[in-house]
């Protein structure tokens, strides 16, 4: 990258650099990146009475849901005032919001398993079993159905599938729009997708086809019109800038509000066995979330 003029590695978002930065090494190039973003019914908020905005803080986010809640006669949940997708990366978003984070800059301690982040899980589960205003799952059970359905005021949810639940929320007659994730102690967004690597193999020319492709798929308007087509964030500040970008945020400004965050946007876990371990928070976390005891 240091020896081609075509790309200049300040171009990039810092934020995003970073996912592919270890130490002062820089190992890929990000790509299909993403945040999270906070998904509301604009239609529910208006018939609920309230204002079209999300204000930060925990208690402003519980004190939307309960308004937001409609029960059926027999006290079952009709309308969901929030959703807790099942934690993966957004359970990082909830860590980070709190005050914490996952692990030590030195990235020999965990350090989830503070009074912050404590507090936040069971601020979480508060919202489903005491005050029965959120629901909570993935898959099937996640809360894309009832959103579509009109009977969802709130969720988080990747701007990765902005593009998709666009066409999905106008084909059911749901005025939907995002905003970024509330601040609860802080603002904090992780920063998922992906990038693309080049490996050490090969001949010297499929070696240079190989960093002829990346330089390709990675122009600016390569990359404008990839998050034109599917809601993924552009890496490269210069995408920005193309007629590709610039017209479709004319017609579609909800495709900007993932930039809002960036500035406080952040690498995942860095750390050759995370996958493993978010396997194992995933469980235990659903665990606490389907019981109402209080008990981690």
């Amino acid at each position: 990258m240091e020896a081609d003029p075509e790309i200049d590695i300040d171009d990039f978002f810092p934020a995003m650099r970073a996912t592919m930065t270890v130490g002062d090494d820089m190992y890929g190039i990000p790509y299909n990146v993403s945040t999270p973003l906070l998904y509301y019914n604009k239609n529910l908020f208006r018939e609920s009475g309230l204002p079209l905005e999300i204000p930060d803080g925990k208690e402003n986010l519980l004190a939307l849901a309960r308004r937001l809640t409609r029960y059926s006669p027999d006290g079952a949940i009709d309308t969901y005032g929030f959703w807790l997708t099942r934690w993966r990366w957004l359970f990082e978003a909830w860590v980070g919001r709190s005050g914490a984070r996952i692990h030590n800059p030195e990235r020999t301690e965990f350090t989830f398993n503070t009074p912050e982040v404590i507090e936040t899980l069971r601020f979480a589960q508060s919202l489903v079993h005491e005050y029965r205003v959120a629901g909570y799952g993935s898959g099937a059970a996640s809360g894309h159905t009832p959103f579509l359905q009109g009977r969802l005021g709130m969720m988080e949810y990747t701007t990765a599938g902005l593009i998709s639940l666009i066409t999905q929320a106008e084909e059911n007659g749901i005025d939907m729009d995002v905003v970024p994730l509330p601040a609860f102690e802080e603002a904090y967004v992780p920063i998922g997708g992906a990038g693309f690597m080049m490996l050490d193999t090969g001949t010297e020319a499929e070696q240079q086809a190989t960093w002829e492709f990346l330089k390709f798929i990675n122009r600016p308007e390569n990359q404008a019109r990839f998050a034109v087509a599917t809601g993924y964030m552009v890496s490269r500040r210069s995408a920005l800038e193309t007629d590709t970008w610039r017209n479709f945020i004319i017609d579609e400004p909800r495709a900007q509000v993932t930039y809002m965050q960036v500035n406080v946007a952040h690498p995942r876990p860095q750390l050759p066995f995370w996958d493993e371990i978010q396997q194992r928070l995933r469980d235990e976390l659903s665990d606490v979330m389907y019981r109402d005891n209080g008990n981690f």
